[in-house]
């Protein structure tokens, strides 16, 4: 640095202290910054590459499994959420992004599954159109959830596989149940002119259940997947109007025989 930049300076001494106190300052203003922001728990800076004290180390640690333990409580009650069904905001989304990336590409796909549902909804003409639709979305997930079963996935993928499913489908159930409480599911008239969807009209099969849900959360349970305490979607959500065809004792009987 040059002295004759600085018009105050008229000594070399002067200058020299003015320096001094100048770097006095930066060493308290990192103390302070390391304070602030819990580093250190409030011990002064320390020089580069200088090791911790057994002290700090032990404070440090401690510091390190709150944190995880703090992380890994926000990452469970997220996921909770997408185990009932619930909409996760726009923070649980950023936590999630960069605290749980695979949880949050699930996240994301639920959400686009679920709006597409809800398109597909609000193009039904008729309250039966809304129960055949709905009937067909809770069919597919029985579907997947056997497919799993009787896959040669291990135990811990097919765990994985039919929580995603759990997540899906009451994602699914409370779109629909929010849905049916709209003032546009209330307009409707109770049946279409022609009684039929103007896409994929067939949504009953020889493999088709009475009770979806019900038959799901059996499954779920049968593989330790927490079931949602989301009473109010079950209760409130009709089991059908149509689906009554009963499922035939061999397929349920090759399926729970491949189950973990």
């Amino acid at each position: 640095m040059n002295i004759t930049n600085f018009a105050g300076i008229t000594s070399m001494s002067s200058y020299t202290k003015n320096i001094g106190n100048n770097l006095k300052w930066q060493e308290r203003k990192q103390t302070l910054l390391n304070t602030s922001s819990g580093v250190g728990a409030g011990i002064p800076a320390k020089k580069f590459n200088e090791p911790m004290t057994q002290k700090e180390q032990i404070i440090a640690d401690i510091r390190k499994i709150n944190e995880d333990q703090q992380r890994g409580n926000n990452i469970s009650a997220i996921e909770s959420k997408l185990m009932s069904g619930k909409k996760l905001s726009g923070v649980d989304l950023e936590y999630l992004k960069e605290h749980a990336p695979e949880l949050y590409e699930k996240a994301i796909k639920i959400m686009r599954e679920r709006a597409e549902y809800e398109r597909e909804l609000s193009r039904a003409k008729s309250k039966e159109d809304v129960d055949k639709i709905h009937q067909r979305k809770m069919q597919q997930f029985v579907a997947e959830a056997r497919a799993v079963a009787k896959s040669s996935m291990s135990a811990a993928d097919k765990i994985d596989a039919m929580k995603t499913i759990q997540m899906r489908m009451f994602a699914i159930l409370d779109e629909h149940l929010d849905f049916m409480q709209s003032e546009d599911y209330q307009k409707l008239p109770d049946k279409s002119d022609d009684g039929k969807l103007p896409d994929k009209t067939s949504y009953l099969s020889d493999d088709t259940v009475d009770d979806p849900v019900q038959y799901l959360e059996s499954l779920f349970a049968d593989f330790s997947v927490p079931v949602s305490e989301n009473a109010e979607i079950r209760e409130s959500v009709p089991v059908s109007a149509g689906a009554n065809k009963p499922v035939p004792a061999e397929a349920e009987k090759s399926e729970f025989d491949l189950r973990i």
